[in-house]
């Protein structure tokens, strides 16, 4: 095999693809609903009802100093901890809450929304990433995200099929950055050149990937002219013919 690993970008390249049909229809009250749950999970009592609990976690974001990022997770909890908090205080409960019982909250949140309303990968993008597998390739993700892209590979049902998941916000460094490329091979322990890239966006993926050597495909791309070892490709299946 000319490759040994076939990583792909999360966001644009792997979530597009989920099968809508998969998942509950979110209610207007989703995350007031997650919240009530917590509530009484922990013992908590409040006279607010769901709806009201959905309208602050909606004024929880303006009234919240900063915003989550793709290069810092821990920048990531310490906003959610301050966004949760201020939600406690608008309920009047009673301090000291702590920290840990804060990001208890919210992470219960992020895991509840999307265990129940998250699609599931659907049918070409399982079939090829197996039939990948299959072929003998190693598969990974490298993703900017926020720190919580594992989850979301679980909660799409198809974390189990990468040996290697790296998120940017794990790492302190962002797509285009090379570094962060050759962090990835140096982590599967294969030469750049024999690492296979796919992803959507042309700066961030295709760029990203070439200056380090590897080869890639740009999935959904428009007709902008292609460094070389890179291929353009329209769907998901059409990735199995360049390897």
């Amino acid at each position: 095999m000319k490759y040994d690993w076939v990583f792909f970008d999360y966001g644009g390249t792997l979530t597009v693809r989920l099968d809508p049909d998969s998942a509950a229809i979110k209610p207007k009250n989703a995350y007031g609903r997650v919240l009530m749950d917590w509530f009484t999970s922990t013992g908590r009592e409040l006279k607010a009802d769901t709806d009201e609990l959905q309208r602050l976690t909606e004024l929880a974001h303006e009234n919240t100093e900063g915003r989550p990022n793709a290069v810092d997770v821990r920048h990531n909890e310490e906003y959610y901890i301050r966004w949760i908090r201020w939600i406690y205080g608008q309920l009047q409960f009673e301090p000291p809450f702590t920290d840990h019982e804060l990001a208890s909250a919210w992470h219960f949140m992020c895991w509840q929304i999307g265990k129940r309303y998250s699609p599931a990968a659907c049918e070409s993008v399982n079939s090829t990433l197996h039939e990948l597998r299959k072929r003998g390739y190693r598969l990974g993700v490298l993703s900017n995200n926020s720190g919580y892209v594992a989850d979301q590979l679980a909660l799409d049902g198809i974390d189990h099929l990468f040996e290697i998941i790296v998120d940017s916000a794990r790492e302190g460094r962002v797509k285009p950055d090379p570094e962060l490329f050759r962090s990835v091979a140096r982590r599967a322990g294969a030469a750049c050149d024999r690492i296979f890239y796919v992803g959507d966006n042309y700066e961030c993926d295709v760029i990203g990937s070439t200056l380090v050597g590897m080869s890639v495909a740009w999935i959904g791309g428009n007709e902008r002219d292609l460094p070389e070892r890179a291929v353009r490709i329209d769907t998901f299946a059409e990735l199995l013919a360049h390897l």
